[in-house]
This record gives C-alpha cells, structure tokens and sequence, in this order.
C-alpha cells in the first residue's frame, strides 16, 4: 500500500508488490480489511497529487535560463491550467463548464411534441 499512498496508481503499486494489477482489485473487491487500507492509501495517495497540484499553480517552480549553452538564472512557471481544475473541482457551481441548451415554446410554454418511429423499409 506504500506505493499506492504514494503515488494513486494502481499499476506502479501492483509492480511494486510483485502482483497482476487485476489481483489487487480482486483482493479489494472481496476483503473488507484490504479495500480499507486501499482507500486509505488512495486517499492519501491522491491528497499528495492535489498538494502538487496546488504548489504548481500558486508556488510554482524555477526552471533554469540558459544562455550559451550555460544556466545564467532561474525564472519561477505557474500553471494556470492547474489552477483552472483545481478551482472546477473545489468549487464547481461557479468555475466548471456550465453549457445548457433548453427549448420552450412560445413565452416561455412547455413544448407539445409526438414521436414517431418508422421502420425501415424491407428490402
């Protein structure tokens, strides 16, 4: 479960166990005490990513400046794309994608409508 805490990948936990991937959802879905400690792990594992995630978009990180074949510097990158899911996750009545198309009739009133269905014809 160490790698699964680590890392919320289930194929690099598996390798590092020494199991088939599908062995541990097997062993997940039929333990109780496993599928508890999977999703602890999980838990764990995937609040790490978040933190990463969040340190990315608000820290950053410093990349070197290369001038002539030599680093003269370092500038410090934001991800705004993380940002950008991090706030449609946290907050998703205000940042996610809201498309809607609605039809009405007249004024506002419901639509009367009849389906049909046709058959194709036999050849």
């Amino acid at each position: 479960m160490d790698t699964l805490s680590e890392t919320a990948n289930v194929k690099a936990a598996a390798q590092a166990a020494g199991y088939p991937r599908s062995s541990l959802y097997e062993w997940r879905d039929r333990d109780e005490a496993f599928r508890e400690s999977w999703e602890e792990a999980w838990r764990v594992g995937v609040d790490a990513l978040e933190g990463e995630a969040l340190r990315r978009g608000v820290e950053g990180v410093l990349e070197p400046v290369w001038y002539n074949g030599k680093i003269v510097g370092h500038r410090r990158r934001y991800s705004d794309v993380m940002l950008i899911f991090m706030l449609k996750a946290r907050r998703p009545g205000t940042f996610r994608d809201n498309a809607t198309i609605e039809h009405s009739g007249h004024g506002g009133a419901p639509l009367d409508f009849t389906v049909s269905f046709v058959s194709p014809k036999a050849k």
